[in-house]
């Protein structure tokens, strides 16, 4: 089987006869369009921000409540491994 060739007009590298019309009225600055609402990722990557820092004082609070509970607990296998000699 061969393959079938896909031709595409070859739209980038045209360049049209298109000149450029000097702007007649200077006096009148178009005003920069402003955005009311602003795009949905910026919401989002807040949100991850945010989840993600609660997320690792969670994980630190809770890594500090097993350690000491650890410790307590050898503390305890200690006294008991004493008491039995």
């Amino acid at each position: 089987m061969s393959a079938i060739p896909i031709f595409l007009p070859p739209v980038l590298a045209q360049a049209g006869n298109q000149t450029a019309k000097p702007k007649t009225n200077t006096t009148v600055a178009a005003a920069p369009a402003v955005c009311n609402n602003p795009p949905i990722w910026m919401y989002a990557s807040g949100g991850l921000l945010l989840l993600l820092v609660a997320l690792g004082a969670y994980s630190k609070i809770s890594y500090a409540k097993a350690a000491k509970q650890l410790k307590f607990e050898t503390f305890k296998n200690r006294e008991l491994q004493k008491k039995l000699k």
